[in-house]
């Protein structure tokens, strides 16, 4: 094998960096030497004429080496449009171009490497190549954006970092980490590198815009989106197109000039050796089989910590401000559409419904985002209750009350002495930026955490657990235990 050049690399300035500098480049190295030796089997099977080659050489060795590469199919990257016919998937013949480009780019998924990175592997590639092969390239072009089209069906977005400044504000979007960016109201700087690689908690996340997933998925799956609205009807209520917020949204406001796509929006964390947070929206005017199966991860934050209130959804809400104002124009089929976005729902659990919000969260004097029923924390049982109480006693939450007070300073709200004026909002949420929003109804309670998790878990847990033996639901037979269980399940 010729001889190549190591790539050049960043200074290593801690025994972390030098150990992983050392790792990445006996990666590279085994990666070059498979990636030869694949190349080089393939020529001689087509030289030779024979049906089988050589076993090729196994990528499994490095971690950080490709793997897997059998589920590829060639035929899930053929261009409809394209002239260039690909050869059959057999060992024939001499590695491609597109599958030389199809191994470049998983190795570059695999051991994160940079697109400028990835761009110098392939010119030393093409300057091996060009000492063996007569100088013929490995590559026609190293350009990253070349190497992307010969993918025409691959989602390539810009995945862009946003940090969280000490003042509770944003400072994004970051693309050079080793640039100082100072926050929105010029009271605090950060540089980015040196946050991402503190021992401290992870402060930032990333984010894929709402416009690059819409002009991807849209054309993709235009023959399944359903623009027609629903018949008005009370009894036939089978998606939430029938609903009355989505006629509010979308019917009642329709404009003439574009339509209206919808989004449900939901966000929890997932509970890992650290805590990962997405963020996921769904196009409610797909067919629900195809909307759950099409989500668009718009954030992703993976931290010790969890993210700091909703800011983690400001660069959503500015992009749906932005599609307010101006529909995003989508090309379909080779026609220009434009489309107004709006968010309709919002999915969560308590904990993040609160954070959501901005309200008190679900253990606490007012919980509820719906009216303002008052709980009382009862020192025998070790939990808030909330007492049964006439329906004409409790007030629904308003929008326009909300509103007027989540615009009072943060400090008046987190007082104690003001928690029944209040009523648990605690500050300014990002949803509220949107007009067309009801806050009361945008994120209704669900059946798991508010049932499941809630009322029945506690009615189990006083009739059936040892350690309620002295309550007065608690029942002390287990045949009488077993009982009462069989007639449940039956």
């Amino acid at each position: 094998m010729p001889k190549y050049k190591k790539l050049p690399s960043s200074t290593a300035s801690t025994e972390d960096d030098i150990r992983r500098q050392q790792e990445n480049e006996s990666s590279l190295h085994k990666f070059i030497i498979d990636f030869e030796n694949l190349n080089n089997n393939r020529e001689n099977c087509n030289q030779n004429n024979v049906q089988q080659s050589e076993p090729i050489p196994d990528f499994h060795a490095s971690t950080s080496s490709p793997q897997n590469l059998d589920i590829f199919s060639l035929d899930d990257f053929q261009d409809d449009d394209s002239n260039e016919a690909i050869p059959p998937t057999n060992n024939n013949y001499a590695m491609t171009e597109f599958e030389r480009t199809i191994i470049l780019l998983l190795y570059q998924t695999l051991s994160n490497s940079t697109n400028v990175e990835t761009q110098l592997l392939a010119r030393s590639f093409n300057n091996m190549y060009r000492q063996s092969h007569e100088d013929a390239p490995c590559f026609s072009s190293t350009s990253y954006e070349f190497l992307l089209k010969k993918f025409p069906h691959f989602f390539t977005p810009t995945i862009v970092k946003f940090f969280y400044a000490n003042c509770g504000d944003l400072i994004g979007p970051v693309q050079n980490l080793n640039v100082v960016y100072n926050c929105p109201k010029i009271c605090c700087q950060i540089k980015p590198k040196d946050v991402m690689y503190s021992a401290e908690a992870i402060d930032y996340f990333v984010y894929v815009s709402l416009e690059q997933w819409l002009q991807y998925l849209v054309p993709l799956l235009w023959d399944s989106i359903q623009l027609d609205y629903p018949h008005e009807s009370k009894l036939d209520l089978h998606d939430l197109k029938c609903g009355q917020e989505y006629k509010r949204i979308v019917i009642d406001q329709k404009r003439l000039n574009a339509e209206t796509l919808t989004l449900t929006l939901t966000w929890d964390g997932i509970a890992c050796s650290k805590s990962v947070w997405p963020l996921i929206a769904y196009i409610n005017e797909l067919p629900f089989n195809k909307r759950i199966n099409n989500p668009m991860l718009l954030a992703l934050q993976c931290s010790n910590a969890k993210p700091k209130h909703d800011l983690m959804l400001k660069p959503l809400v500015d992009e749906l401000i932005r599609f307010e104002r101006e529909p995003i124009k989508i090309n379909i089929n080779g026609e220009e559409k434009q489309f107004y976005v709006r968010l309709l729902l919002v999915i969560a659990d308590a904990p993040a419904r609160a954070a959501l919000l901005r309200i008190m969260s679900h253990n606490s004097t007012y919980p509820c985002n719906i009216c303002t029923v008052k709980g009382e924390y009862k020192t025998q049982y070790g939990c808030m209750t909330f007492p049964p109480l006439l329906s004409t006693s409790i007030k629904a939450r308003m929008n326009k009350k909300w509103k007027e007070l989540a615009n009072k300073p943060e400090e008046y709200l987190n007082r104690k002495e003001n928690i029944d004026e209040v009523k648990g909002v605690r500050g300014k949420s990002q949803l509220m930026r949107l007009p067309y929003i009801n806050l009361p109804i945008i994120c209704p309670p669900e059946i798991m955490h508010s049932q499941f998790l809630g009322t029945i878990k506690t009615m189990f847990d006083r009739w059936f657990t040892d350690r309620f033996q002295r309550s007065m639901w608690y029942r002390e037979q287990k045949r009488e235990k077993n009982y009462i269980l069989s007639s449940i399940s039956s």
